[in-house]
């Protein structure tokens, strides 16, 4: 298996005996740390610090730091066992329910690397997913979107039978057991827009928006309007997606980078944020 960073590699292409003066060596591959886990499917590596940066928070003070009131609730359903298609997406745990552990530890942020859509063998450069709680310089706190493999998601290949979501990591935290759980991610869900299907062989495939070739995607919302979120595992995650909101004809001044996923209701999935994203999305396609 190779780094694959396009700059050093288009250097040692262009001039092989070319070196590189005051530049740090290339970052190591997350798949090659220890501490790191692996999807399912080999493709994803995720890495937590040794260190949480909330450590060992009682679960009252995570929702409260989080400004997470269902927490608790969503905890409760997935140490059930419930799916989320057999409880219809609602939580069926009481808010102040028993857990089988008391406290969590909580990362701000966590590394994914991916292997290269365009060379399976080649790996792209690690990047950083954040999930910030709400603070005065970020009242809404600071959640990166990311794609995931979800049972309640929409198909968007012919020739791949998983489910995926758009969802914004709200949260990354591990319980504290023994031995410990794998980490999970609290994240409020995005659906690709329904207008946006083809029927191929009788299977309804979610498609990017003609003209525009980016995918459409709008907040899940419950029937009382607030955000539909859920607790899924870390390794769920596929993919970092960027999303840029519908503005439509007119932007609010009010719409800043800190705020614009939390004002807006319909975003699109960026394709073309670089190329390794373009050929991944396309790669689902």
């Amino acid at each position: 298996m190779q780094l694959h960073y396009p700059e050093q590699m288009w250097i040692s292409a262009a001039s092989p005996d070319e070196r590189l003066v005051g530049h740090a060596a290339p970052p190591k591959s997350v798949f090659h740390n220890p501490r790191s886990q692996v999807s399912s499917d080999h493709n994803t590596a995720f890495l937590l610090t040794c260190q949480p940066h909330l450590p060992r928070l009682s679960i009252d003070e995570a929702c409260t730091a989080f400004s997470m009131d269902d927490l608790r609730a969503a905890l409760g359903d997935f140490f059930s066992g419930r799916s989320y298609t057999n409880r219809n997406g609602r939580h069926i745990a009481a808010p102040n329910c028993s857990l089988p552990f008391s406290h969590v530890h909580m990362w701000n942020k966590f590394r994914i690397q991916q292997r290269s859509a365009q060379n399976p063998l080649s790996l792209r450069p690690a990047q950083t997913v954040e999930a910030h709680p709400p603070s005065p310089a970020l009242p809404f706190g600071r959640g990166n979107t990311v794609l995931i493999v979800h049972e309640s998601g929409e198909l968007i290949s012919i020739d791949d039978d998983k489910r995926y979501l758009v969802a914004q990591v709200r949260a990354i935290l591990q319980p504290v057991t023994d031995p410990m759980s794998p980490p999970l991610i609290y994240v409020e869900f995005f659906n690709f827009s329904n207008t946006h299907f083809v029927n191929m062989d009788g299977i309804c495939i979610a498609v990017p928006a003609p003209k525009i070739e980016m995918f459409v995607v709008q907040r899940r919302l419950r029937s009382n309007g607030q955000r539909l979120g859920d607790v899924v595992r870390l390794d769920d995650v596929r993919d970092i997606v960027q999303l840029v909101p519908k503005f439509g004809g007119k932007v609010s001044p009010s719409v800043t980078r800190d705020n614009s996923l939390e004002i807006g209701q319909e975003f699109y999935v960026n394709s073309f944020a670089d190329k390794e994203v373009f050929h991944a999305i396309l790669s689902y396609q």
